[in-house]
């Protein structure tokens, strides 16, 4: 995963995603959809918008609630909860930079004397 600089956090779509959305979510490094999904056409959209797509079930993601096989199982698949790592990388980036910045100014100031 590349360095991630936003997350969009979306819940309760039950079904639908409001259009003026679309747009942050297609323009956005991970969405973080906390349930109530509700359409495995939503889990479909929701992948094509962005490559780090994360995702939990809500009290209405019941699959028995869907005829079609395959989306009982999509629906069965997701879990109630789910711990996600974000970025290691990104955190130890930050760190550095930090790190060799404070450097920089510590350089800086010895010369100046």
């Amino acid at each position: 995963m590349r360095d991630v600089s936003s997350i969009s956090i979306i819940s309760d779509t039950h079904g639908h995603i409001d259009s003026h959305i679309i747009s942050y979510l297609k323009n956005t490094d991970v969405i973080i959809h906390a349930g109530d999904i509700c359409s495995t056409q939503i889990i479909s959209d929701l992948n094509r918008y962005c490559d780090n797509v994360f995702m939990v079930a809500g009290n209405n993601d019941i699959p028995e609630k869907y005829d079609d096989l395959n989306d009982k199982i999509i629906i069965s698949n997701l879990k109630k909860s789910k711990k996600i790592n974000i970025n290691k990388i990104n955190k130890l980036n930050k760190t550095l930079k930090k790190k060799i910045l404070e450097d920089i100014k510590s350089i800086s100031k010895k010369k100046k004397i």
